[in-house]
């Protein structure tokens, strides 16, 4: 039986993966290593520790230490880690370690939805790894890395990335969604950065805008709202500010949810999402759940000159607005309402297994091909 060591660096990225962990312990023996933010001591162990104790008697949580010397003697034949970013202080030691073990294959899976051309290593460790590996951080810093679709899959390949390395596999945590019914009981608007103050329009470092309470007005969903007589939930992907619950509480319609930092708090993700009647959002990952379940949804792409996000894999959805504009967020809306539509043809697209929800099943496809391969 071959030896596999999933790597969990933070939430926010093994939430969308960590289904299949179970899934491929049925097949493999899966040692399974909190690193990063996951570590001892580090901010998401305490809710990582939570998966893996769900887990217990089927999957082996190892040390850092133990997962060295493995890695050392060239125990594992496979290793994945849920980011395939590669960002300083996340995996570099480890990282240098599986590398220089000629027989254990490295997999990363998607950070989430991204520019294609974001996928760069920091200048400080260049050298390590060649001259032209700064721009090509997928299939030689790792051997494969899973993508979200055949629409990223094309766009990486067209900007140097090798076709071979990228294993298409949608997102599989969005596969709980197809057992779950709408319930249509809420606007939801996600938003990526907020405001912290009543002037604040971009953050420093990238120049996205953030919203603030002048573009939560401009979504027009307040008008929505009352039409539709359903309230508002207004969810921040990270953490709420103080001036934005204030701000908001005045409009006794909207709920304020703060980002997920457990795993019960992603989970009620997809109920949120599977509640709602009209979803607005940033362009996000997590937009993906009510797109492959058929919600009326719109992404919105920038306020004036500044983005909301990186566009990624949205920039030919339907449903996208290039500017916040409450015309166009409600015609969008009104639209796929009453045309009920699903969008399968971006879906299909965009997210491998996600017209389906069987995007568990790609990436075990994908994880015994290379299996298959090892010495």
């Amino acid at each position: 039986m071959e030896r596999i060591l999933f790597i969990l660096t933070m939430l926010k990225t093994s939430e969308k993966v960590y289904t299949v962990i179970p899934q491929l312990a049925a097949k493999y023996e899966v040692d399974v290593l909190l690193h990063y933010r996951t570590a001892p001591g580090e901010s998401d162990h305490n809710n990582a520790k939570v998966i893996l104790d769900s887990w217990k008697g089927v999957i082996k949580e190892v040390s850092e230490s133990v997962a060295r010397d493995r890695v050392r003697q060239g125990y594992y034949g496979l290793a994945i880690f849920d980011n395939n970013v590669f960002k300083e202080g996340i995996e570099y030691e480890l990282y240098m370690r599986l590398r220089q073990n000629s027989r254990t294959k490295i997999i990363g899976c998607p950070h989430g939805n991204r520019s294609f051309f974001k996928y760069k290593v920091p200048k400080k460790f260049q050298k390590s790894f060649g001259p032209i590996i700064h721009r090509m951080n997928l299939g030689r810093l790792y051997n494969y890395s899973f993508v979200l679709g055949q629409k990223e899959k094309r766009e990486l390949v067209s900007r140097g990335q090798t076709a071979k390395y990228m294993l298409p596999g949608g997102v599989p945590a969005n596969d709980v969604l197809k057992d779950m019914s709408r319930g249509n009981k809420h606007i939801l608007l996600i938003t990526n950065h907020v405001a912290r103050h009543a002037k604040a329009k971009t953050k420093d470092t990238p120049k996205t805008h953030v919203i603030g309470m002048r573009e939560f007005k401009m979504t027009g969903l307040l008008k929505i709202s009352e039409q539709e007589q359903c309230p508002i939930i207004f969810k921040e992907k990270t953490d709420l500010t103080p001036y934005m619950k204030k701000a908001l509480s005045q409009y006794p319609q909207v709920e304020c949810i703060a980002g997920a930092s457990n795993l019960q708090e992603f989970e009620r993700n997809h109920r949120l999402i599977a509640d709602s009647k009209l979803v607005v959002s940033v362009p996000s990952t997590m937009a993906f759940k009510s797109i492959q379940m058929g919600i009326p949804t719109v992404i919105i792409a920038g306020v004036g000159n500044y983005p909301l996000g990186q566009m990624g894999c949205f920039r030919d959805f339907p449903g996208l607005v290039k500017r916040l504009n409450p015309e166009e967020i409600e015609s969008k809306y009104y639209e796929q309402r009453d045309g009920d539509l699903r969008y399968t043809d971006f879906i299909a697209d965009t997210l491998e297994g996600g017209v389906d929800f069987s995007s568990s099943e790609r990436y075990l496809d994908h994880i015994d091909k290379v299996v298959e391969t090892l010495p």
